[in-house]
């Protein structure tokens, strides 16, 4: 296993909540902070590593406001993988509806959020979603 790979291992173990005790956002970070300064330490005389390390310091820096609250509220996901899979979904249920590829984001800026219709499955439940909805309400949404 290279070195870069073992790093990655140790920090992704390092972030994993059901691997650790609980802590709070601040903890975690201030762990992942200190693990990485470990690493620039360690490789500072080898350049390919010491900047890849810096990178991971950096990003994690810049990222850092958004990155730790998730360990704070313990019903939080840590991820928004499920909210991304969402859109995806509406993005396909478009495109298989309308043909345009890009009618999402058309759609979602001109005419409100249409996340929160019911997902029909097929044309004609979407039809019937359409025709339940008063058009005055939905513009104004």
């Amino acid at each position: 296993m290279s070195e870069v790979a073992g790093w990655l291992i140790h920090i992704s173990t390092l972030l994993d909540p059901d691997e650790n005790p609980s802590r709070t956002g601040d903890e975690v970070e201030n762990e992942l902070v200190e693990y990485l300064d470990q690493l620039l330490e360690q490789n500072k005389d080898n350049p390919t590593l010491f900047i890849f390390a810096s990178k991971i310091r950096k990003t994690t820096r810049n990222y850092a406001s958004g990155l730790f609250h998730t360990y704070d509220l313990p019903a939080l996901p840590r991820t928004n993988n499920d909210r991304e899979s969402e859109f995806r979904g509406l993005n396909q249920r478009l495109l298989r509806t309308t043909g345009q590829k890009g009618a999402t984001k058309r759609m979602i800026q001109c005419s409100g959020a249409w996340e929160l219709i019911p997902r029909p499955g097929n044309l004609e439940e979407t039809i019937s979603a359409f025709s339940s909805v008063d058009m005055e309400v939905f513009r104004e949404e």
